[in-house]
């Protein structure tokens, strides 16, 4: 079944909000310029709130290899690198931290130039739309197709090709043993159609489970109900 990971949390009661629902990922925003981010030294008492079962992911851009000790004295179980990064991060990776990298795609056709023995220093990928936490997908969910086709059958075509590509990359990061985190616009409205194109291991929501004040506990019940029935 697929898992479930809740990106942006922010302050503990919404880690209360994941507690009561089956969710498997926690994600901490560790990167200055998000609307999300959060402290390091503050991210303590929203982990301390998360129930032993749901992994911890530290979420950063850029960053260094003195983030990995961080991230771990911090208690996190998992770093998500998003941007560049200093490679020595892959040489001195301790074993107790695993290591997520995330792709930004602008379209689908960057994939072909992915670095695979890099790649397989990671314990998953994570495909997300061009720009961080921008709330959008890459174009695979049937309204971004919808507003193709209604131009002409040609852009349809070519819409139907990049997913077929975005399923073969899918496939070959399953043929690694590297597992497979769909990121990108997901809500409650378009997760099922991700997961029956892509089958990912894991769906990654942010600002599909948020109101106006944060993350909202009904639509991450609802998300979660549409996710795993």
């Amino acid at each position: 079944m697929t898992k479930v990971k809740i990106c942006g949390i922010q302050i503990p009661v919404e880690a209360e909000y994941l507690n009561c629902n089956e969710v498997d990922y926690a994600g901490i925003v560790l990167y200055e310029k998000s609307k999300r981010y959060v402290l390091i030294n503050k991210t303590k008492e929203i982990l301390e709130k998360l129930n032993q079962n749901i992994t911890k992911v530290a979420v950063a851009v850029s960053q260094e290899e003195t983030m990995m000790q961080k991230v771990l004295r911090a208690g996190f179980d998992v770093l998500q690198i998003h941007g560049d990064y200093d490679r020595k991060i892959l040489e001195h990776k301790p074993d107790e931290l695993k290591l997520w990298r995330a792709v930004n795609i602008r379209k689908p056709e960057e994939l072909e130039s992915f670095n695979w023995e890099e790649a397989k220093v990671f314990d998953a990928i994570l495909l997300d739309a061009e720009k961080y936490w921008s709330g959008q997908t890459f174009g695979w969910d049937s309204e971004d197709a919808g507003r193709q086709i209604k131009q002409t059958m040609t852009q349809a075509e070519i819409t139907k090709s990049q997913i077929e590509m975005l399923q073969k990359f899918r496939e070959r990061l399953k043929a690694h043993g590297i597992l497979f985190v769909l990121a990108g616009g997901l809500c409650a409205d378009n997760v099922r159609e991700g997961i029956r194109i892509f089958e990912p291991d894991i769906v990654d929501v942010s600002s599909g489970v948020e109101n106006e004040h944060g993350k909202d506990e009904e639509k991450i019940r609802i998300f979660i109900k549409k996710t795993k029935s």
